[in-house]
C-alpha cells in the first residue's frame, strides 16, 4: 500500500476511534433532558493572609556546579529555569508595585551576582535573611544587564506553571 494510502487509512482510523465517540456523547447530550453535569475546575481563594512556611517533603536538586547562570548571562538568554546556591550580599526594599517581592542580591561562587525576586503575595517572607546568609533558589532566570533576575521561586497557585522555591537555614520557602 502507498505511503499516502496508509496515511489517509490512518487518518480514517483516528477519527473513527477518537472523533465518533464524542459526538456521540455530544448527540446524547443534546437529546437528553437531564442536565449535564460540567466538571469545575477548583480556583483556589484570593490570599487574605500571611503566607507561612510550609516545610514540605522536597528533595532540592543540587546547586549547579556548571556556571548556569554565567553562561545565560554571556548569552543573553533569559526564560530558563535554574537551581543555584549562593550567599547573600546585599538586601533591598520591597518592590510593592504590583505583585509584592522581597528583593536580595546573592553572590555565588564565581563572584556572578543576581537579583532574587521572591514574590511573598505568594509565598512567605524570609524574615530572618540576612547579609552573609547562605541560600539555595531555584526559579526562572531572566537576563538584564546587571547580572539577570531570578523569579517564580515559589508554587504556583494555578498548577500552570514549575514551582519554585528558596531554601534558607533549612526551610524551604515556595
Amino acid at each position: 500500500m502507498g505511503t499516502l494510502k496508509k496515511f489517509v487509512v490512518g487518518g480514517i482510523f483516528l477519527v473513527v476511534i477518537l472523533v465518533l465517540p464524542f459526538l456521540k456523547d455530544l448527540d446524547r447530550a443534546a437529546t437528553s433532558t437531564t442536565p449535564v453535569r460540567t466538571q469545575q475546575q477548583h480556583v483556589p481563594p484570593p490570599v487574605t493572609h500571611t503566607p507561612r512556611p510550609v516545610q514540605y517533603p522536597v528533595q532540592a536538586p543540587p546547586p549547579s556546579t556548571t556556571g548556569v547562570i554565567e553562561n545565560a548571562f554571556r548569552s543573553r538568554r533569559s526564560n530558563l529555569p535554574v537551581t543555584e546556591a549562593g550567599r547573600v550580599s546585599r538586601i533591598l526594599s520591597d518592590d510593592n508595585q504590583g505583585s509584592r517581592h522581597q528583593r536580595f542580591i546573592v553572590s555565588m561562587a564565581s563572584g556572578h551576582t543576581v537579583l532574587i525576586a521572591h514574590n511573598i503575595d505568594i509565598a512567605p517572607r524570609i524574615n530572618s535573611l540576612r547579609v552573609g546568609d547562605q541560600i539555595t533558589f531555584c526559579g526562572v532566570y531572566e537576563w538584564n544587564d546587571k547580572g539577570g533576575v531570578v523569579h517564580w521561586t515559589h508554587h504556583d497557585p494555578s498548577r500552570r506553571h514549575a514551582g519554585g522555591y528558596l531554601v534558607h537555614n533549612g526551610r524551604t520557602y515556595q
